[in-house]
């Protein structure tokens, strides 16, 4: 695989993978990022291929793909192979590992794997409101600093945190975020 050189940008669009378990809100956070209207479930399975949008940020285009939910890179199902594949064959710029706050350790193999791929990250946390509710409390700069990527909270049914995603996005599509090589 042909890795950029640290620090080098590369040359626009810069692409965006959203990747996560089933039904943890990858499509509600596809939608308010690239302001369109995939279908939405509260059950897995419901994204089965790959869909693409784009929104302008910071002066740049980014290229939003929103990829079948997986529960690692080993890939099992077909659609657990799709995005297996496409991280693999056409490594994206950003990779945004959308976790459900409330089930995160049931996420930790596949961001652990997600890293080994040395594809610039950002951790979204999602449905933060959940865990809230339940009492859970995260100290978002210090998981940041000892994960050595950006953490960004959301609630991506409603909107909340895209705004964050997005700097965080770009800050990491353009060598601006904490680097983690």
């Amino acid at each position: 695989m042909n890795m950029p050189e640290k620090g080098v940008v590369p040359s626009e669009p810069f692409r965006v993978a959203l990747i996560g378990q089933p039904n943890c809100g990858k499509t509600s956070l596809f939608n308010h990022l690239t302001q369109t209207l995939g279908h939405v479930a509260n059950y897995p399975g419901v994204t089965v291929e790959k869909r693409e949008g784009s929104y302008q940020f910071g002066g740049h285009t980014y290229i939003v793909m929103d990829l079948p939910g997986t529960y690692s890179l080993s890939s099992f199902s077909p659609e657990e192979r799709i995005t297996e594949e496409e991280l693999i064959d056409r490594p994206p710029d950003v990779l945004v590992v959308v976790v459900d706050t409330m089930t995160a350790s049931r996420s930790l193999m596949l961001l652990g794997q997600a890293l080994l791929l040395r594809i610039k990250t950002v951790l979204c946390l999602n449905m933060i409101d959940e865990a809230e509710r339940a009492g859970l409390k995260i100290d978002f700069e210090q998981m940041s600093r000892l994960l050595g990527l950006p953490v960004v909270a959301t609630v991506g049914h409603r909107g909340q945190g895209i705004q964050k995603l997005r700097e965080a996005i770009h800050q990491t599509a353009t060598g601006q975020a904490l680097p983690r090589f």
